[in-house]
């Protein structure tokens, strides 16, 4: 999960990166999507998932991604703050074995669990990011990103058709112009022989 989530993230990252202030020789490059908005709010949406409280038996023990080893790292350190500004997570063993031998079943009802007693996930860390990434990726016209792609579709074809119309108005401006010049000529050379 931690690998997957962090190279999504990086991907987002690299994808979404804002312009640098730094000359293009020190290696500093735009991503193809700088302010697009949209990825903006998937990664904010994901990043989201790690800090959320999900229901477990254990109650507020376990409930947090954090408690069971999955963080940004230490709180205070360089780690964690760089981490936390790229979205970025990380894994401690250490702590996921320690909670998961003392309570297992919090540690699983964490990433997923049955709230409404109908035996089906209905909860959890897991349970939600899957439901967002089909949200995002569905491919029908309520998916996040093809609606996205819809969106600028319809801009593109709206955009054509006003650039259509401009070249037709700048063609008659032109034509109008031309006109009304042949017509200034005419009487300048008129009020010349008389």
């Amino acid at each position: 999960f931690v690998t997957a989530y962090n190279e999504s993230m990086d991907y987002l990252n690299i994808l979404s990166r804002r312009p640098s202030v730094k000359p293009k020789d020190e290696g500093a490059v735009d991503g193809l999507f700088s302010g697009e908005m949209t990825l903006m709010r998937i990664r904010d949406r994901l990043r989201s998932f790690v800090f959320q409280t999900y229901p477990t038996g254990a109650g507020a023990e376990v409930s947090l991604p954090a408690q069971v080893g999955i963080s940004t790292g230490k709180p205070g350190s360089a780690e964690a703050t760089s981490n936390l500004q790229k979205a970025l997570i990380q894994f401690d063993a250490d702590r996921f074995s320690d909670i998961f031998e003392k309570k297992p079943i919090a540690v699983a009802e964490l990433f997923g669990s049955d709230q409404n007693a109908d035996r089906a996930v209905d909860a959890g860390l897991a349970y939600a990011v899957e439901g967002f990434v089909e949200e995002v990726v569905r491919p029908t016209s309520r998916g996040i990103l093809r609606s996205r792609q819809d969106g600028l579709t319809q801009n593109t074809k709206d955009n054509a058709t006003r650039r259509t119309r401009l070249e037709e108005d700048t063609k008659d401006f032109e034509a109008e112009t031309r006109r009304k010049f042949t017509e200034m000529e005419r009487a300048m050379a008129a009020m010349k022989q008389n």
